[in-house]
């Protein structure tokens, strides 16, 4: 008799655990759960500088290298707003500088993706920075240096000596001059930053992040400079947007075809400088 309880309580047992599993199989197919998006500040893992330093004697130029790529292939697009130089991927630039100081790719690239890309202004400044310390004469980190600090910081004052460097350069393209004059009698604005920027859309690979970034703020630079011409005229001043698409009017006026990101320059005023 008590063997039959016995056996009769397993089968019971098996059974409701049975019932159970199927239960929870049947919940886990209906039920969605929702993705957790972490963001890549708090994903991608920080490398310690100083015992890298240490451990790659005899070795920083390769792994400077490796870094690089592997930066590359983890890089993303999530702007960095807070001015801290904590930023991820200005810390990888900032290792790989620190591993090899003339890599030059490093400060060429590395400035343009942390000032375009992720916004991190504060970063961009500090890798530029250093990187003119190596090159201080090279016109393309000049360049960048004088634009982050004129159109992205608003400091005239800060990027005049600058954009005076890549106006002495003879691989300076021919329509700086004109830029630079305006400069001088401090009347730069959205045109000269459109002209600036489409500069260095050009220069960039063709479907690199970069110049997908590049070609969304021309988006905005051009409808803000055709924009301006409806209160007098009541059309834009081009029929077409930067991707050659025209402009529509709709019930509320004039917009894009596409949401419009709209780009404020804060240009303080300029104190007199020297010729």
């Amino acid at each position: 008799m008590s063997l039959e309880i016995s056996t009769r309580a397993t089968l019971l047992n098996i059974g409701a655990s049975v019932l159970l599993a199927i239960a929870a199989g049947l919940v886990g197919s209906r039920v969605v759960l929702p993705r957790i998006h972490v963001p890549a500040q708090e994903s991608r893992y920080s490398l310690d500088a100083d015992i890298l330093l240490l451990a790659s004697t005899g070795l920083r130029n390769a792994l400077g290298d490796i870094v690089w790529v592997q930066t590359l292939i983890d890089s993303d697009l999530e702007h960095y707003l807070e001015k801290n130089l904590g930023s991820w991927m200005y810390r990888r630039f900032e290792l790989i500088a620190r591993l090899d100081p003339f890599f030059y790719e490093n400060y060429l690239y590395g400035g343009q993706y942390l000032m375009v890309a992720k916004d991190d202004l504060v970063g961009s400044r500090a890798l530029l920075s250093r990187a003119l310390e190596k090159y201080p004469d090279d016109m393309s980190l000049n360049w960048q240096m004088g634009y982050l600090l004129i159109f992205e910081m608003g400091d005239l004052d800060a990027g005049y000596p600058y954009f005076a460097k890549v106006h002495r350069s003879p691989q300076r393209p021919p329509m700086f001059d004109s830029i630079f004059s305006r400069l001088s009698t401090q009347t730069l604005g959205l045109k000269e930053a459109y002209i600036l920027t489409l500069a260095s859309w050009k220069s960039q690979p063709e479907k690199s992040p970069l110049r997908r970034r590049l070609g969304q703020i021309l988006y905005s630079m051009k409808a803000e400079i055709d924009f301006s011409c409806i209160p007098q005229q009541g059309r834009p001043c081009q029929p077409l947007d930067f991707k050659g698409v025209p402009y529509r009017w709709s019930s509320r006026g004039w917009d894009t075809v596409e949401h419009r990101m709209r780009l404020t320059l804060k240009l303080r005023p300029k104190k007199e400088k020297g010729p």
